[in-house]
Parts: structure tokens; C-alpha cells; sequence
């Protein structure tokens, strides 16, 4: 009698401890899931950021190509937005920037804009909105005579551009000399 009694105990016991097994596997495959759709989310942004990292590279060599290629009164009267040269601005250039502008910066171009001078560009595809780009002239050396708007010959360039989310946004900035 006493083994038959020890027999239902250890069935019981199995139930339990098949629960237990039961209910530890269903935490590791709900932790599982949980990790591997973090992963998917943090590939698809560091993609997005890819995105808008080579759109602003586009960009940054699309002003690359204008100033190289531009003439330098058609540069100034972009840098200034005087077309007609005859007031002269006593800040010229355009203000710096302001990185977390999300409307657009003053004096900014459009990486699809036409520029005279310049070949035609590629659309840059899986974008929320084109690049845009803003030269700016880098002043000379202290005491170098003032021989127009951009006596240095040097242009820094800041680019934003954002990926396939709005959210994603890229700046970059650079200096480049004119040949």
C-alpha cells in the first residue's frame, strides 16, 4: 500500500515541475523575441542614418562642384543674395546656421537646385527631403587687404540632410579652398 501511495505523489510532482519547465521556456522565447526585435529596430536606424549620411556626402560634394565651378561673381551673389552688386552688405555672407532649424536655413540651396555652371545632378532616392547646403565665405588673415567678399578663397559649407525618417538629420560641415 505504501507504493501505491508514493506513486500518485510522484505524479503530481512531475505535473509540477513540467509547469515550471513550461513557464521558464515561454520567459526565454518572450525575452528572445523581445531582443531580436530590438535588433531589427536598431538595424533599421542605423541604416536611416546611413541614408541621410550619404545624402549629405551627396550634398556636400554638389557645393564642392559649385564653388569650383561657379564664377566667382555668380559665388558672391549666391553667398550674399545681391544679383545686382550695389549695396554693399557690411556683414556679408549669410548667418550661421541653426542645427536644430528644422524649416530651412537663410541663404540655403537645394542639392537638386540648378546652378549655372554646373552639371545636372542625380536625385537622391529614399529621402524624406532633398539635402540642402549653405556656403559661407571664410574670412582672410588678419591684415590681408579686403580685395572683394571673399578675399581667402576659402567657403565653409554646411550640409543637413535627413534620411527615409524625418527624425534622422545629418549635419556636416567643411571647408573647402577655391583652385
Amino acid at each position: 500500500m505504501n507504493q501505491a501511495c508514493g506513486n500518485r505523489h510522484q505524479r503530481g510532482m512531475v505535473l509540477v515541475v513540467g509547469l515550471i519547465f513550461l513557464l521558464l521556456m515561454t520567459i526565454i522565447g518572450a525575452t528572445a523575441i523581445q531582443t531580436t526585435t530590438l535588433d531589427e529596430r536598431m538595424a533599421g536606424n542605423m541604416k536611416d542614418r546611413n541614408v541621410s549620411f550619404q545624402a549629405a556626402e551627396a550634398a556636400l560634394r554638389r557645393a564642392e562642384e559649385v564653388i569650383i565651378n561657379t564664377d566667382p561673381d555668380v559665388l558672391e551673389s549666391m553667398i550674399t543674395g545681391d544679383e545686382d552688386h550695389e549695396e554693399p552688405d557690411p556683414h556679408p555672407g549669410t548667418p550661421d546656421p541653426d542645427l536644430n532649424d528644422n524649416d530651412g536655413w537663410a541663404g540655403e540651396y537645394s542639392y537638386e537646385e540648378d546652378v549655372v555652371g554646373v552639371d545636372d545632378v542625380v536625385a537622391i532616392a529614399n529621402v524624406v527631403a532633398p539635402p540642402i547646403y549653405l556656403i559661407q565665405c571664410v574670412p582672410g588673415a588678419s591684415g590681408a587687404e579686403p580685395g572683394g567678399l571673399c578675399d581667402s578663397g576659402r567657403y565653409r559649407v554646411t550640409v543637413r540632410a535627413q534620411g527615409e525618417i524625418a527624425n534622422t538629420v545629418v549635419i556636416l560641415e567643411t571647408v573647402i579652398g577655391r583652385p
